[in-house]
């Protein structure tokens, strides 16, 4: 990647500057404190940072979203959080991240993506607002978008949970 940036799976050693990373980006613990917990929980799927020579300077989780009947064999994520260390943002840094994580899940078994953000940033990448007649979770629509991966038909309905420790965000 441009800019001396790498991007690759975190490591346990990471788990403080990740949490650094996290509070800096978003003015406080709550972001940290989410993923400590997802992480606890083992909720999460796939973690990447984007590295430069000092560190972690972004970072993406992908967390594991329960489906209810009757499509419950149907594979869901929530992309959450995304972050990039405020002296390194507007650098494209976050889309890189967006980028490789969505290529590594597109190359494996999952199905479905949702993300809780702007729509034109995530629209981007292939987001779609989530329809409330198609689309069930406790979270708002249009904000709430999902990605169906590699081109697989779309159930007519959805019901989807996330992992407990979103709940605490408010």
């Amino acid at each position: 990647m441009a800019g001396g940036l790498t991007i690759d799976g975190v490591t346990k050693a990471e788990a403080p500057a990740i949490r650094d990373l996290l509070t800096a980006a978003f003015g406080g613990p709550a972001e940290a404190d989410l993923v400590d917990a997802l992480r606890a929980g083992g909720f999460v799927a796939l973690e990447l940072a984007a590295r430069d020579e000092t560190g972690p300077a972004g970072y993406l989780a992908f967390s594991r979203l329960a489906v209810a009947a009757p499509n419950e064999r149907r594979r869901a994520l929530c992309l959450a959080p995304l972050a990039v260390r405020p002296d390194r943002q507007r650098r494209g840094i976050g889309t890189a991240l967006v980028r490789e994580g969505l290529a590594r899940l597109e190359a494996s078994d999952e199905d479905i993506v949702l993300v809780l953000g702007d729509p034109a940033y995530y629209g981007r990448f292939g987001f779609r607002p989530g329809r409330p007649d198609r689309m069930e979770t406790p979270y708002p629509h249009p904000e709430n978008q999902w990605l169906v991966l590699k081109d697989r038909p779309l159930p007519l309905r959805l019901a989807l949970q996330y992992p407990p420790p979103f709940a605490a965000l408010g």
